[in-house]
């Protein structure tokens, strides 16, 4: 099964590994996440979660990938298609990538029933995305400028109408500030940031790469 919503220039992810969980007639199902760019990533972080959790009843898991355009999940030993591919169904909805998701469940001795097993583990895979916090991240380019001080405060105020994340000053005989920018609002930045200082300074590139650019609210 192949991913539907990689794009080039920005996706979607989890900015921190997080766990969740809640107790659904006595089973108790734990969610854990965490970001994965590799299926040797996310296969690691797999068997991380079944070595913590030996005795567990299952541990069921699903991944989506960007490199290859990839994703995989396993119902482990589950009734076909009512654990690991809800769980894989939710992060499609949430249109997420580069991350992994386990639900290990702890059998409580009364039987869900394939529909209460799918709204389990739906559930567990929704509750850790949240703690995870969905991230969005896009192409950017990195910057650096130094300014006199009285022009910081409005060269701090364009940057945040702007979006720039990751914002770094540093304070010497000018503040020179790092950035980050989204690659494609790059020339109307350096646009309207030459009619902000009428042209006096300068804004230097560094790199590209991608960034996060907010998070889900």
């Amino acid at each position: 099964m192949r991913g539907a919503f990689v794009n080039a220039f920005e996706y979607k992810t989890v900015s921190r590994a997080a766990s969740a969980e809640f107790i659904e007639k006595k089973s108790k199902f734990i969610g854990h996440i965490t970001p994965a760019q590799t299926q040797e990533e996310a296969i690691a972080f797999i068997n991380k979660i079944r070595a913590l959790h030996p005795q567990a009843t299952h541990n069921v898991y699903a991944y989506i990938l960007r490199q290859g355009n990839l994703n995989r999940y396993s119902d482990d030993a589950e009734p076909a298609k009512t654990a690991g591919l809800p769980v894989l169904d939710t992060m499609l909805k949430n249109e997420v990538t580069d991350c992994a998701i386990v639900v290990t469940r702890y059998f409580g001795g009364t039987l869900l029933g394939t529909g209460g097993l799918v709204r389990a583990y739906s559930k567990a895979a929704a509750l850790v995305l949240s703690a995870g916090s969905v991230v969005f991240m896009a192409m950017c380019t990195q910057m650096s400028t130094s300014v006199a001080y009285s022009f910081y405060d409005s060269l701090m105020s364009l940057l945040q109408s702007f979006g720039c994340e990751n914002t770094k000053p540093a304070f010497a005989e000018q503040v020179t500030v790092t950035f980050w920018l989204k690659s494609d609002r790059l020339p109307e930045f350096l646009h309207t940031f030459s009619e902000k200082c009428a042209g006096k300074y300068r804004c230097r590139e560094i790199g590209h790469s991608f960034a996060p650019v907010g998070e889900q609210k």
